[in-house]
């Protein structure tokens, strides 16, 4: 690397120092209750700081990295600051909230958590700091945070930290933002004719079946291959990017099918976009899954060569993605569509949301106008009734992004009734104050997360994987799959999925058709 032969280094341009011998640090920002976000904004554009992450409760919190001589005009400026880990941690390791589910609900004193294993030797110079939204871990380059994947772990068990200015000087805070980010998503008619509802009965559980085979290694691909697993440090996860995008391709001449290449823990790696324009607005509706898979809860797995098929756990969602761009394609011979719809599946899910954090970024540094982003994580597995599923819109840190998202997940809602009556309405959820047990459980927990951070309405679809407490029963079960992040991942009901991609199909095409805000 750079500074074993000399060459001074920075953790990012934007930290580049008039003063060469200048010491990075990683910095805990408490904001005092009479500060605002503005007053925040205005010390750190006089420092050298990129903010990691932003977390809003009580209080506001931010991880950053900064130069010793930026902490110190952090603390004159009265702002709570504590420095986290050791000089110079930002220059060689990459930052990551690991969430130790066990021990948010026996407590981080209790044996009964993971998070002991940081008491020994090796970890222990690891965890840098507990926060309210998890572990704050330093992994040195060349380590994979896939050692890390606690027991009983649940949605986005991790989150990559990544520099990223916009997360203090909020995209939909911006003058210049977009006037879509402050409207509503209210559907004013969610009404549907004969020759749509046809259409979205078309969408069937073979066209969710076929997908799901050839992704979790059932039947080979296009190219005769089989796959093994789609885990990012598998050979097999770009078989499984280039089967995507060419069964995309495939679809239609319309579809503009594209790779998103990102950087992770040396590697490159790649999302698939595809997209069928609109040329009233440049106002545009997301469809979206991951494509990655692990099988880190099995007996020893091994990444690079182990069997981490992950048939519901996403290829359920990818395939509800391609099924519905195969419908939608049906619908535009009935009207055009108002709004441009992307499909777009993320790498990287798995190891800390990195694929869609990545999107997300370019998307909100370009002013893209996202007017939603519809998710599936998980929507295949069903055994005993009810046909129970779920969509989560929460975002605590931000009301109007919340506000937005719950619109849009009561129009997914409403939707159930028209086209996939035998499913059932879903459990909407979202959060209602600052405290664990009212925040909406898959908060910052898959890859719609990436685009609340940004500003933009977002929700996830899934099966019945959070528990749902009620008054009479505070501990109730929920039908979470058995085989989660295991080899024993093959297994989906492909009915019921086809249910749950019929409603998001509806949800797509309705807001499509919406006149666009500009």
């Amino acid at each position: 690397m750079a500074s074993s032969v000399g060459m001074t280094i920075c953790p990012h341009p934007l930290l580049i120092p008039a003063d060469l011998d200048e010491q990075y640090r990683y910095v805990r920002i408490r904001m005092p209750p009479e500060a605002g976000e503005g007053d925040l904004s205005k010390i750190v554009s006089q420092i050298p700081f990129v903010p990691l992450h932003v977390s809003r409760g009580a209080t506001m919190e931010v991880i950053g990295v900064t130069t010793g001589s930026g902490a110190a005009k952090l603390a004159n400026a009265r702002f709570e600051v504590d420095l986290v880990g050791s000089v110079d941690a930002p220059l060689l390791n990459d930052l990551y909230l690991l969430r130790d589910d066990r021990a948010a609900r026996t407590g981080y004193l209790s044996f009964e958590g993971q998070s002991s294993r940081f008491s020994g030797s090796e970890d222990a110079d690891r965890l840098l700091l507990a926060t309210r939204d998890g572990l704050l871990v330093a992994l040195p380059g060349g380590t994979s945070v896939e050692g890390y994947h606690f027991e009983e772990a649940r949605h986005g068990h991790n989150l990559k930290l990544t520099a990223d200015v916009g997360l203090v000087d909020r995209f939909d805070l911006q003058p210049r933002a977009a006037s879509f980010l402050q409207t509503g998503m209210d559907v004013p008619s969610t009404a549907l004719g004969k020759q749509e509802l046809d259409i979205f009965a078309s969408l069937s559980s073979s066209d969710i079946e076929t997908v799901v085979d050839r992704l979790s290694g059932k039947v080979p691909l296009l190219d005769g291959s089989t796959l093994r697993s789609r885990h990012i440090q598998s050979d097999d996860n770009i078989r499984a990017v280039r089967e995507i995008a060419a069964r995309l391709s495939s679809l239609s001449s319309d579809i503009d099918v594209r790779l998103h290449a990102f950087t992770h823990e040396g590697r490159t790696l790649y999302n698939v976009e595809a997209e069928l324009p609109s040329q009233q607005t440049s106002e545009i509706v997301l469809v979206t899954a991951h494509l990655d898979s692990t099988a880190a809860f099995g007996t020893d797995f091994e990444p690079v060569n182990g069997i981490a098929p992950g048939a519901d756990d996403d290829a359920s969602g990818v395939a509800a993605v391609e099924a519905i761009a195969s419908v939608i394609l049906k619908l535009r011979s009935i009207a055009p569509l108002r709004r441009t719809i992307r499909f777009v599946l993320f790498n990287a899910e798995e190891h800390g949301l990195v694929g869609s954090k990545a999107y997300a970024k370019q998307q909100a540094d370009s002013l893209a106008m996202i007017v939603a982003v519809l998710q599936m994580d998980m929507i295949g597995y069903n055994v005993k009734p009810p046909r129970s599923w779920e969509v989560h819109a929460g975002y605590w840190p931000v009301p109007n992004v919340q506000r937005r998202s719950l619109s849009l997940a009561r129009t997914v809602k409403k939707l159930s009734r028209s086209v996939s009556r035998k499913l059932g309405q879903p459990q909407v959820y979202y959060s209602k104050g600052v405290d664990d047990d009212r925040r909406d459980p898959a908060e910052g927990r898959s890859d719609h997360a990436s685009f609340h951070e940004r500003g933009y309405a977002a929700c996830v679809a899934s099966e019945d994987f959070f528990p749902t407490p009620t008054q009479e029963d505070p501990l109730p079960d929920s039908e979470g799959n058995p085989a989660y992040h295991r080899p024993e991942d093959t297994f989906i009901d492909p009915v019921y999925a086809a249910d749950i991609a019929r409603v998001i199909a509806a949800t797509a095409w309705v807001l499509s058709r919406q006149q666009p805000a500009t």
